[in-house]
């Protein structure tokens, strides 16, 4: 799209040292490509039903060597939303391999619904050192033409440097309305939500904050 691009990880993933239990599962269900990384890294079964939030999380699920995968292609209600219409309970237990924090209620729907369903979390994610992304972000204020934030976590720890240091970046492009709810920015800071929950629409808000610029499109 023709943007230099800085990378300013706000997140470091943990990966869980235990092993997950298969016992008596069927289905696995993944909430994120990291998700999937932290199985991979356990187990070496590859059987199962997989279903995954997105198609990001998806590919990563196929190139780990899973054979039956479909993706929600959405965000975690969309996932929730396709194993009640496609799971199989009769192949037993639905395991969620997803983060120590996740987003949604995943879990609870599901057992709600009748599903018999385990937890695995796969990982965690602790805030890097602020001041250094604090400081990549300053330098380059004024050459900012958007700031593109990919989830919740993520989204919330950038809330939190801007409120303790008081900056502006300029626009800020969010991968979902939860993204933008965990940001938490002041009602007059210039932001845009993805339309779905994926890099395509992200990029397609990025495009859009570009013709504002050049006066073709509105503000939202």
């Amino acid at each position: 799209m023709g943007y230099a691009c800085l990378v300013l990880p706000l997140m470091q993933v943990v990966y869980s040292q235990s092993t997950p239990d298969l016992t008596g599962v069927g289905t696995l269900v993944f909430t994120s490509r990291n998700g999937v990384a932290a199985f991979a890294r356990r187990r070496p079964e590859r059987e199962f039903s997989v279903f995954a939030v997105g198609d990001a999380t998806a590919a990563a699920a196929r190139r780990a060597a899973f054979a039956r995968v479909v993706s929600a292609a959405g965000d975690v209600a969309a996932l929730c939303r396709l194993v009640r219409a496609q799971a199989r309970r009769e192949l037993g237990v639905v395991l969620r391999v997803g983060a120590a924090e996740p987003a949604g209620t995943l879990v609870a729907d599901l057992v709600a619904d009748g599903f018999d369903v385990a937890d695995w979390v796969a990982y965690h994610s602790v805030l890097t050192d602020e001041r250094q992304i604090l400081d990549g972000l300053l330098a380059l204020k004024s050459n900012l033409a958007a700031v593109l934030l990919y989830s919740p976590k993520t989204a919330q720890g950038l809330g939190r440097l801007l409120a303790e240091s008081k900056v502006s970046l300029g626009p800020i492009v969010c991968i979902s309305l939860a993204a933008a709810k965990a940001l938490a920015a002041p009602a007059h800071y210039p932001l845009r939500i993805a339309k779905r929950p994926n890099e395509a629409s992200l990029f397609d808000a990025l495009h859009a904050i570009e013709l504002d610029r050049r006066g073709a499109l509105s503000p939202i």
